[in-house]
């Protein structure tokens, strides 16, 4: 339930709203923890074909299919056929380079790299932020150092952020900002703004961020 709950809390950070449904199942059995699915009141659908994307969570199913541990492990299907329905006959612009939300990790008592629950939904807030203000999106960076194990609700041995620079700006086209979060950011309530080129960073309060995201 721990896990089920920290899923919850995030959801609601991110004014997501969402309905439990204690009947809801997926038709491979291998899913654990949450499952979902994701629906559409459209009249073009109609409301029996109202579902356009479903999945969940499936820690073991790597174990299942001879692999040498469980890994964590999420997923999800979509309609193709019917968000096609939903989408207006026009062209689609090709998107901007999705802004990286990076975060610092924290040392624990055995002097890993941690990343705790409230740092972590920080960081989910900080993208949900600038996915509100900004066309070009965001998305939370999430790795685990290889030969690390990590728990359902906190990354362990998260990379050190050097590493994790180098891995958001070595993809081609590389970000034209990268987005930064720590214990003193969720403290101050703030978001560190780096240019990509300048290499120049501000910090600035996370609810008037636009014009450093955009400029």
């Amino acid at each position: 339930m721990r896990h089920f709950d920290f899923v919850r809390r995030g959801i609601e950070d991110l004014g997501i709203p969402y309905v439990l449904n204690n009947r809801l199942v997926r038709g491979l059995d291998y899913y654990q923890h949450t499952v979902w699915e994701m629906t559409c009141s459209s009249g073009l659908l109609g409301r029996s074909q109202g579902t356009i994307l479903a999945g969940g969570r499936y820690d073991g199913l790597t174990s299942i299919l001879g692999g040498p541990k469980a890994l964590p492990g999420v997923g999800w299907a979509a309609g193709i056929d019917r968000l096609a329905m939903l989408v207006p006959d026009m062209q689609i612009p090709h998107p901007m380079q999705p802004i990286p939300i990076l975060i610092i990790p924290d040392r624990n008592k055995d002097a890993k790299r941690v990343v705790d629950d409230e740092l972590y939904r920080y960081a989910m807030k900080a993208a949900n932020k600038i996915r509100e203000i900004s066309k070009c999106g965001a998305f939370v960076f999430y790795g685990t150092e290889s030969g690390s194990d990590s728990g359902a609700n906190s990354c362990a041995n998260h990379p050190q952020l050097g590493k994790q620079l180098s891995s958001v700006l070595s993809r081609s086209p590389s970000p034209r900002k990268v987005a930064i979060v720590g214990s003193n950011e969720v403290a101050q309530n703030t978001i560190v703004i780096r240019d990509s080129a300048t290499q120049d960073q501000i910090s600035v309060d996370i609810d008037n961020c636009k014009q450093y995201i955009e400029d």
